[in-house]
C-alpha cells in the first residue's frame, strides 16, 4: 500500500524460571527500578513496567534510533532504509507504489 505508516511499540515479557511466583510484593518496586536503570543505560526509554509474581512486562520504543535520524540519514535515504526493512521482513512490494521523492520545479 502506498504511503502506509506504522508506529511500533515494543513489549517484552519475561518469566521467572518455571513460572514460579518468586517476585515478592515487598521488593518488586526495587526490582522494577533496577530493570528500568538497565533499560535506560542501554539508551532506551522505558514507558511502563509491571507484572505479576511470575512474570514482568516492559513497554518501550526505539527512542535512540529516532533521536539520531539526522545522522542516520546522512548514510542512507529514507527510501533505501524502507526497502531494506521490507526485504528484511520478507514483505513483497511493487516499486511503483513506494514513496516517491518530491520533485520541485
Amino acid at each position: 500500500m502506498a504511503n502506509t505508516y506504522t508506529q511500533i511499540h515494543i513489549q517484552t515479557v519475561f518469566c521467572v524460571e518455571n513460572r514460579n511466583g518468586l517476585i515478592k510484593a515487598e521488593w518488586k518496586d526495587e526490582l522494577y527500578k533496577y530493570i528500568t536503570a538497565i533499560v535506560q543505560k542501554n539508551g532506551h526509554k522505558l514507558l511502563i513496567i509491571n507484572g505479576m509474581p511470575d512474570h514482568i512486562h516492559l513497554f518501550f520504543r526505539v527512542i535512540k534510533y529516532i533521536q539520531n535520524q539526522e545522522r542516520h540519514h546522512q548514510k542512507k535515504t529514507f527510501l533505501q532504509e524502507y526497502k531494506e526493512m521490507l526485504d528484511a521482513f520478507g514483505i513483497n512490494y511493487d516499486d511503483r507504489f513506494l514513496f516517491k521523492p518530491v520533485e520541485l520545479e
